[in-house]
């Protein structure tokens, strides 16, 4: 994971431990905004949006 995570940038879900998304692993998203507990508000190229968790779950920034 990366805590330097920004609106704009893309990324790629490596783990996520929400048991109720079925976002696999290697989905690609935009980061839409990080709120002020520090979740990461993505939406997914499949259309899907999810909030990432820092320190819960694993992403990689692609590109900015």
């Amino acid at each position: 994971m990366l805590t330097a995570t920004k609106a704009g940038d893309r990324v790629r879900l490596v783990a996520c431990f929400d048991p109720y998304t079925q976002i696999p692993s290697g989905t690609l998203g935009t980061v839409r905004f990080v709120d002020s507990m520090g979740t990461v508000h993505v939406v997914w190229d499949d259309g899907c949006s999810l909030g990432l968790i820092p320190d819960e779950d694993d992403w990689v920034v692609v590109r900015s």
